[in-house]
């Protein structure tokens, strides 16, 4: 008696091998999972399918999707574990390779979709969902600072360790879905695991990658912020140096203590700081205000050295330097000079130059900042202390336009910082070792950085509780 024909998916008969080897080496396009599952004694169950790739061949779990996609399987917890098996031991034979563990976590994501399409209970689809999380953890373990954009090579940053695929794009893998994937796997493997095993047999609870995000990176963010300022509070910052949350228009200063004041106030550019900008319209007024209270505590002959661009275009043109100017006068400021920074870009953004090839209506945009200088009444030392600026310096600083780079890594990610370079310049020029230096807009903290570093006392104040807590970090490294 003949040997019972199985019916095969492809519609082929034909005898059944003697063994799952045999059959692999016929050499045809049979595959044990074209089996289809049933009752007969012939036939293969679901679960011992889903056991044979994951013990042969994992990178086919997709096609068990299609066996549920033409109705062929049906949803259950028993193949919802077999599939979390297959997937598993899929992972480990992936050994490293993100086009292989994409490929699983598609299979997993159709599987889940067909679950749910056919009625399946949220503990059996959960089960997939956990283990699509518990790959697209080790995916993102994977691709952890490599570039995220779609065409971003792995080659660009060879210490990630990433192999086995050109970019993003190749894996077909989108910039958002990257992002995703590293952030879930910045979590701890075990506290994932943990909570995930607490939610998952849940009947009343739909597991998702955002549920997890939204849960644990929120809090592992809460708590981040909190080890973080615990450690802002038991660092010490020097003793020559104070960091406040302060409004700079009232400083938290006696009157006549500060030697010079060096900052760069808020244009109003509409910058997105903490605490807002400043309006355009109340940018005089704001500039009055601020310069009469460093005025204040400016000791007599003391300098203020504000940086500004000599004019902007938002949100309309406006003469930002000669503002500035004119503001600081009005309060009692005498203008000594002006410093001109050519840092080979612009504040005003990507503004065209008006009509192209016309004089109708051209638009100059100047690469230029500017620093203006004024003094406290008679133009002198404030303070008595040695000076450390060299001869050279004293002459190139003296007499040249000041070309240097603008800042292009800001510190903590601030909006608007400015180069360690223009500030080590500005106080070794205008004050000796041991005067006092004050920054009423502190920002990422590089006045306060390269003042204490060149041997000055400092007062940086700042609205901003997050900038005055990142600058403390900056200094007390």
């Amino acid at each position: 008696m003949s040997e019972p024909q199985p019916m095969w998916v492809s519609g082929k008969e034909g005898p059944r091998p003697a063994s799952v080897a045999d059959e692999w080496n016929q050499g045809d396009d049979s595959h044990p999972l074209d089996w289809y599952p049933g009752d007969g004694p012939e036939s293969r169950s679901e679960d011992e399918v889903a056991q044979f790739i994951a013990e042969n061949d994992p990178e086919t779990l997709r096609a068990i999707a299609t066996r549920l996609e033409h109705g062929q399987w049906h949803p259950s917890k028993e193949l919802a574990t077999s599939l979390v098996r297959a997937a598993s031991h899929a992972l480990l034979l992936a050994d490293g390779q993100p086009a292989q563990v994409t490929d699983i976590r598609k299979g997993l994501l159709a599987a889940e979709r067909l679950f749910k399409l056919r009625g399946a209970r949220l503990i059996e689809s959960n089960l997939l969902v956990a283990q699509r999380i518990r790959t697209e953890w080790e995916l993102g373990q994977m691709l952890q600072g490599t570039s995220r954009h779609p065409g971003g090579r792995p080659s660009e940053n060879p210490s990630s360790g990433v192999t086995g695929f050109q970019s993003l794009r190749d894996l077909g893998v989108t910039r958002n879905q990257s992002s995703m994937f590293q952030r879930v796997a910045s979590l701890d493997l075990e506290d994932l695991d943990d909570w995930i095993g607490g939610v998952v047999n849940d009947p009343h609870v739909e597991l998702s990658t955002t549920m997890v995000l939204d849960v644990l990176w929120r809090e592992r963010t809460r708590e981040r912020k909190t080890a973080e300022r615990v450690r802002v509070a038991e660092s010490v910052l020097p003793a020559d140096v104070v960091l406040e949350v302060a409004d700079a228009t009232s400083v938290p200063l006696a009157e006549g203590v500060v030697d010079l004041t060096f900052t760069s106030p808020p244009y109003a550019l509409e910058i997105e700081y903490h605490g807002g900008d400043v309006e355009a319209g109340d940018w005089t007024r704001f500039m009055r205000d601020w310069m009469r209270d460093a005025y204040r505590v400016t000791k007599p002959s003391g300098r203020l050295a504000v940086n500004v661009p000599l004019d902007t275009s938002k949100p309309y043109p406006r003469a930002t330097y000669a503002e500035t100017v004119l503001a600081a006068l009005q309060v009692g400021w005498e203008y000594r000079f002006t410093i001109v920074w050519d840092e080979g870009n612009t504040s005003k953004g990507n503004r065209s130059l008006g009509s192209v090839n016309s004089s109708a209506k051209p638009y100059h945009v100047s690469p230029a900042e500017m620093i203006a200088v004024f003094s406290k009444g008679a133009w002198g030392p404030s303070f008595e202390g040695k000076d450390d600026i060299l001869p050279d310096d004293w002459q190139a600083w003296g007499r040249e336009v000041w070309r240097l780079p603008g800042e292009s890594n800001a510190f903590e990610d601030h909006p608007a910082p400015f180069p360690e370079a223009l500030a080590k310049r500005v106080i070794q020029y205008l004050t000796p070792i041991g005067a006092t230096v004050m920054d009423p807009f502190l920002g990422s903290g590089t006045v306060a950085l390269v003042a204490s570093r060149l041997g000055r006392r400092v007062h940086g104040y700042d609205i901003s509780e997050a900038y005055v807590e990142s600058a403390q970090r900056r200094v007390a490294q």
